[in-house]
């Protein structure tokens, strides 16, 4: 009887129920969430729709949003947390088998403080990493599903608006967009050939199917094609040899006729 039979679940199970359980701990030990002076003037940016400091604008509008949903930051503590969270519950994904080692792991990175006191800091360094994080989980995602029948063009959105939003809330947060799109490029190319990998992925649609060969070379429609073409010009532009299976007449087709 293996581990699972006798324990009830599986091991995704078990490490989803881990990163859940600390997400919550997170949030019982620092909602409404900690602020410092930066803060607090973004806050009141994004509250007041007024520009006061040289913070990213972006982080200021989304201090804004969330306060007018609810006044305060716990909102936002609660939205940005999730981020990573719902990053690494997706990873459970990316396998088809989840080790148990993976549980133990998760149990003690919960209890680090980079997950369970930052995440309640409202900083934009912080919410720009979180960002970073859920934006390589959806190329992470893409890779998975890019050579299936569903196409990654999802998951290549969402990465796009994440690593965008990152760009935007701190001040050298193009870093992130510039390492992701080696990730792309470096996806596309394993998948597609380097010139693919430079434009982005994907490969270039032919325009009929049964044009050229699995190697390139011309396929059945081509060369069906061709002979057509060449059987379809006029008589004196046609090989010698074909005037000559004639016994020098015209060909009937043509409606002409060979001179003496």
């Amino acid at each position: 009887m293996t581990l699972e039979q006798r324990l009830g679940f599986s091991a995704s199970q078990a490490l989803g129920i881990v990163l859940l359980a600390g997400y919550v701990l997170m949030l019982a030990g620092n909602l409404p969430g900690h602020l410092s002076y930066d803060s607090l003037i973004q806050l009141h940016e994004g509250r007041m729709h007024v520009r006061e400091s040289i913070g990213p604008a972006l982080y200021a509008w989304i201090l804004g949003a969330f306060d007018e949903v609810i006044p305060g930051t716990g909102l936002y503590v609660a939205a940005s947390g999730f981020l990573v969270t719902g990053s690494l519950l997706s990873f459970r994904r990316l396998r088809r088998q989840v080790s148990w080692l993976s549980v133990g792991l998760a149990l003690l990175m919960v209890l680090t403080p980079t997950l369970l006191i930052y995440q309640g800091v409202v900083w934009k360094d912080v919410l720009f990493a979180n960002l970073a994080l859920a934006g390589f989980a959806c190329l992470a995602q893409a890779a998975r599903v890019w050579d299936g029948p569903r196409r990654p063009w999802l998951a290549l959105i969402g990465a796009l608006l994440l690593f965008a939003a990152a760009a935007q809330v701190r001040q050298n947060g193009l870093i992130a967009p510039v390492f992701a799109a080696l990730a792309l490029a470096w996806l596309a190319w394993g998948r597609s050939g380097w010139r693919s990998g430079l434009v982005w992925g994907g490969r270039r649609p032919d325009p009929d199917p049964g044009a050229f060969g699995r190697h390139g070379a011309p396929g059945p429609a081509a060369a069906g094609g061709a002979r057509r073409g060449r059987d379809a010009g006029p008589a004196h532009r046609r090989p010698l040899r074909h005037r000559r299976r004639h016994g020098g007449q015209a060909d009937p087709a043509a409606g002409g006729h060979t001179p003496a």
